[in-house]
């Protein structure tokens, strides 16, 4: 008959089809699962204080956040099939940030000391909750924007830093 196969063949084909995307889904993983480390990789082999076992205590414990887990000392997020890290201790600034129309964004950037931004991907309601995590729990970082904030960073870093970053400290340690 015309159209019609040997169910023998059609399994075997079957067969070797299935095998090859087996094949193909362990390939994807282990590139990603390579590849997607080498970021917290580097991080740590630049920080010889830091352990793996200690990013790995405040990833467990941390907040996931859409594509951020956001842990006591770092956030580790997730920045195309990439894990980044980025730790609070150097950053100084804090805000969401949204664009709108056809080149759409709605992030949480951070400044650290060196005035380097990194952006975070999340959407606006999981922006904000970030941010509130961070304003709780990390007294150095200003979060929020405004222009008059935005002008001073710019213009005189040095009063920047002093809003929070590098405040001074009463007799108490307050």
């Amino acid at each position: 008959f015309l159209g019609t196969m040997d169910t023998d063949l059609s399994w075997i084909i079957i067969g070797i089809a299935a095998i090859c995307i087996i094949v193909i889904i362990c390939q994807i993983l282990n590139v990603a699962g390579k590849k997607g480390t080498k970021n917290i990789d580097k991080y740590i082999q630049n920080n010889p204080d830091v352990t793996k076992e200690m990013m790995e205590s405040d990833f467990q414990s941390a907040e996931k956040i859409e594509n951020a887990w956001v842990g006591r000392r770092w956030i580790i997020y997730m920045d195309g099939a990439k894990a980044s890290v980025l730790e609070y201790k150097t950053q100084v600034w804090a805000y969401y940030y949204k664009r709108t129309g056809k080149n759409y964004v709605s992030q949480v950037q951070f400044y650290n000391i060196n005035k380097k931004m990194t952006a975070i991907n999340v959407g606006e309601n999981n922006a904000h909750r970030i941010l509130r995590i961070v304003s709780d729990t990390q007294p150095h970082v200003v979060v929020g924007y405004s222009n008059e904030l935005d002008k001073m960073y710019r213009k005189d870093f040095e009063s920047f830093l002093r809003l929070k970053y590098n405040a001074p400290v009463d007799e108490f340690g307050v």
